[in-house]
């Protein structure tokens, strides 16, 4: 399996209490199995609170966020109780991974990158002074694929990097590049 990311990618790190908004509000956290299965078993008080706190949802669970759309877990400061009192290994695989995700392109190649939802991910991204790159940055098997997928990755990857030539011309302000690019994505997904 190959996997292309941008060249800012394994940089980013979560900013916490600094971060001017926060990816534990306003949206459904859904919880894997696995760590699920562990709160409902964390003994003590905290363990009380994450019993409480989450509920069956599909085949896993899912927080139940307060009356205000934030999670339980979210101190008054931004902080996450899961990582104070379990560590960062005990989180769920939302939380862990947010905002990095991976999407297949072909049977024999992913794209890695960050959502730009997240005020840290799209700061390092449209603040770096050296244009991003793409590059592969982990080899496995390689399984052949139809060439009607490999066309699709390709016009993928060229997408991509006529989008990112759009951000880094910076000789347009950068509304005028998010207005284009814009532009540019209605214009090649239709």
């Amino acid at each position: 399996m190959q996997y292309y990311r941008l060249s800012t990618n394994k940089e980013f790190s979560c900013i916490g209490a600094k971060c001017p908004d926060t990816c534990c509000a306003g949206w459904n956290i859904d919880v894997d199995k696995q760590a699920g299965d562990s709160y409902l078993k964390e003994g003590g008080e905290f363990g009380d609170k994450l019993r409480v706190s989450i509920v069956p949802f599909s085949k896993q669970y899912r927080i139940k966020l307060d009356k205000d759309g934030r999670c339980p877990m979210l101190t008054d400061k931004n902080l996450c109780e899961i990582y104070q009192n379990l560590g960062k290994d005990k989180m769920c695989m939302v939380c862990k991974t947010y905002p990095r995700f991976i999407i297949a392109a072909t049977e024999n190649c992913s794209f890695a990158g960050y959502s730009l939802s997240c005020p840290e991910a799209a700061g390092r991204l449209l603040s770096q002074k050296e244009p991003a790159k793409i590059s592969l940055y982990e080899k496995g098997e390689n399984m052949p694929v139809s060439k009607e997928k490999q066309e699709h990755f390709d016009n993928l990857m060229a997408g991509l990097k006529l989008s990112l030539g759009i951000l880094q011309y910076r000789k347009l302000s950068i509304t005028e590049r998010l207005r284009l690019l814009i532009f540019f994505n209605d214009m090649y997904e239709g």
